[in-house]
């Protein structure tokens, strides 16, 4: 199976008669340590076992019928070798924008991410070509039920189908009085690993995290397609066209005016032959740069953020300003995730459990808020955020009861505290923040750390002693932290100057910090 790149020359559309943007695929599957593996050896398949080959060849020859109907990759590749053509390593490189490091900086640890080119197609099918026994060429999309083990033969070994637009709630469940099954909701439930299963799909390691992104690719451009299928409803009852030009919330759609496909036949969808055209059935996009707007429910869009935006405010002016920034980020080490990852996997390898116990994790600790741990809570606010690092964190913004606000600073001692604790005290909690709430090393002699911008670091590190708490400082606290004994203080193979360690210690509340063991 490969994918349909299309002309690199521009052309005129056959049916349409419009001039068509060439283009390539849209979605590429990025890895990082498959590009430095790639890197260091000749060949891309240099180091793979022979053996090992020829057996997973074998059984998929027997047992999986849709290898028995298309060329394997090994197969087009002998084929190509076998009549002299060229084959061709092509890599993909992501090059860091400096301009917005905030937004288009590279991911600091190893894992799967997708691509998504942003040329105005994320809404159209994916071209996907399959070559047959006899050397027929089929176009396939990747809504199409066979798209999965196509796709993914090692992960689904025996051909396992995929979704597909006529897939239903079996017997008699029924959930909101439908029995479609959305394709999240079938996403949903390949991912959730049943009792006493043993699925080869979730010991698929960086090749079912490229699963996991890819069906969360998919996720994306179908509910794209949805959303430009329904433009008519969208705009009536939601929009006024003067507020969306002002505010330039729309985003547009460019390209060859391809039509839409229909809700009603898409359930019907067929391989096609590439060299016929396409079934055009229900209505063409009239025009080149045609405005499609995406709705408020669209998670990530324009008019999400905005919405966001606007409820935090009308919360703010209600309430009042916050009086507390917390910081939650997961932890790859919780007893949660450990226990319920096989042995000879890692946290990388199971995205799906870290998202569960993620999940469970903040709706405890936002219960801990709302029942007083920082004293009584008129509002909150809170995202979550995955910024490229491979673990997902929190961001809560809390507003106080009047009475209960941190005016004094012994109500911010409470709190919050800025200090390493007492190693024979609290051992646990000083584990925790010696292993999370450390800044560092960074300064004059650690040029190259990332939090460094012009000689200094960007957070602030390190920060003065201070014998006491000081209130407001420049709209925020100077926290407590004391000068220590003098001497060297040993934190996961690293030396500190114990007398001055205060200074590198991001503040935490420690109760919270020592009942979930984590960044906070």
């Amino acid at each position: 199976m490969g994918h349909y790149l299309g002309s690199l020359l521009p052309y005129t559309d056959q049916i349409t008669n419009q001039p068509v943007t060439p283009k390539f695929a849209q979605i590429y599957t990025v890895d990082p340590d498959m590009q430095q593996r790639t890197t260091r050896r000749r060949g891309i398949f240099s180091d793979l076992c022979p053996v090992a080959l020829g057996d997973i060849e074998a059984m998929m020859a027997e047992h999986n019928p849709l290898a028995q109907q298309f060329l394997t990759f090994g197969e087009r590749l002998r084929d190509l070798r076998e009549r002299g053509g060229d084959i061709v390593d092509v890599r993909f490189r992501l090059h860091e924008n400096r301009s917005r490091p905030g937004t288009y900086n590279l991911p600091t640890v190893s894992e799967v991410g997708a691509t998504m080119i942003e040329d105005g197609n994320l809404d159209q099918p994916r071209d996907i070509i399959l070559y047959a026994k006899d050397h027929r060429l089929f176009r396939l999309f990747e809504t199409h039920a066979t798209y999965d083990p196509l796709q993914y033969p090692l992960l689904l070994p025996y051909g396992e189908l995929g979704w597909t637009y006529t897939d239903t709630y079996d017997g008699d469940i029924v959930r909101r009085n439908k029995r479609e099954m959305s394709l999240r909701e079938h996403v949903a439930y390949r991912l959730y690993q049943k009792r006493d299963d043993e699925s080869v799909l979730h010991q698929g390691g960086r090749l079912f995290q490229q699963y996991c992104v890819d069906q969360r690719a998919k996720c994306e451009q179908e509910q794209l397609r949805w959303v430009a299928a329904h433009q008519s409803e969208i705009r009536a009852d939601l929009y006024s066209g003067l507020n969306d030009s002002l505010m330039n919330e729309s985003t547009t759609i460019l390209g060859e005016g391809e039509a839409l496909l229909s809700e009603y036949n898409r359930s019907t969808r067929a391989l096609q032959h590439p060299d016929q055209p396409r079934q055009r059935d229900i209505h063409f996009l009239n025009e080149n740069g045609k405005r499609v707007i995406l709705p408020s429910s669209h998670s990530g869009g324009p008019r999400s953020m905005y919405k966001s935006y606007q409820d935090s405010m009308t919360i703010v002016r209600e309430y009042g300003k916050p009086d507390a920034f917390v910081i939650v980020t997961c932890s790859p080490t919780w007893e949660e995730i450990m226990e319920k990852i096989p042995n000879g996997q890692t946290a990388q390898d199971r995205p799906d459990i870290v998202a569960r116990v993620w999940q469970l994790k903040i709706g405890a600790e936002l219960k801990d808020l709302d029942e007083g741990v920082l004293r009584r809570v008129h509002a909150r606010i809170y995202v979550v955020e995955f910024q490229k690092r491979g673990l997902p964190h929190t961001h809560i913004l809390v507003i106080l009861a009047e009475a209960d606000k941190p005016r004094t600073r012994q109500i911010i001692d409470k709190m919050v505290s800025a200090e390493l604790p007492d190693r024979e005290k609290n051992p646990q909690l000083y584990e925790t923040v010696t292993t999370c709430m450390i800044h560092g090393p960074c300064g004059a002699a650690y040029p190259n750390a990332v939090c460094m911008k012009d000689g200094k670091c960007t957070k602030g590190f390190p920060k003065p002693l201070s014998e006491v708490t000081k209130g407001n400082v420049a709209g925020y606290p100077v926290y407590r932290r004391r000068r220590r004994a003098a001497g060297v203080v040993l934190i996961h193979g690293k030396e500190y100057d114990n007398e001055t360690i205060n200074q590198r210690v991001v503040p935490y509340n420690p109760y919270l910090s020592q009942k979930d063991r984590t960044r906070l």
